[in-house]
């Protein structure tokens, strides 16, 4: 995956396009480092990000990068539970991926939305970038082929 561009000291919305096919309630976290479990190496936040950049359980993630050049390694683990009160997931996916800060574009065309976007809890963001990202569970997934144009056989595939 290509990095996340964003303009130097702009605060920026990164917003991870999440979505679960069955409709469980979705939520994003940083990855951690514990005693018990090592998600994120040796790139864990808050070390491995710009100061006071936050990640909401929305899968927004709020980064001001504050020299040109700058890199930063982002560890997020997306969760799916049963409904919005459980605390226990029933699975995880990590996504890594890089942010460049970079020279603010004058091109238009090579820019995110150039209004200043308002939100309500995140305070004023200048910079929008949107990551979309694709994670299916190959747990149960079922495909069809056909032998001949009268009989569709199904094939479950699971994995172990």
């Amino acid at each position: 995956m290509a990095p996340v561009m964003i303009p130097v000291n702009q605060s920026t919305a990164i917003n991870i396009e999440v979505r679960d096919t069955d409709g469980d309630t979705i939520r994003c976290r940083w990855a951690m480092n514990s005693s018990t479990v090592n998600e994120c190496g040796e790139a864990c936040a808050p070390v491995s990000l710009a100061k006071n950049t936050t990640i909401y359980p929305n899968c927004t993630i709020i980064i001001t990068g504050e020299s040109i050049d700058d890199w930063y390694a982002v560890t997020v683990i997306v969760e799916d539970f049963i409904d919005s009160f459980s605390n226990t997931p029933l699975s995880s996916v990590p996504i890594q991926f890089l942010v460049h800060v970079v020279v603010p574009s004058t091109n238009l065309s090579q820019t995110t939305p150039s209004e200043t976007i308002n939100w309500p809890i995140f305070g004023t963001v200048t910079s929008l970038a949107l990551l979309t990202i694709l994670a299916l569970s190959c747990c149960s997934m079922w495909y069809s082929s056909s032998s001949n144009q009268q009989q569709t056989k199904m094939h479950r595939i699971v994995s172990h």
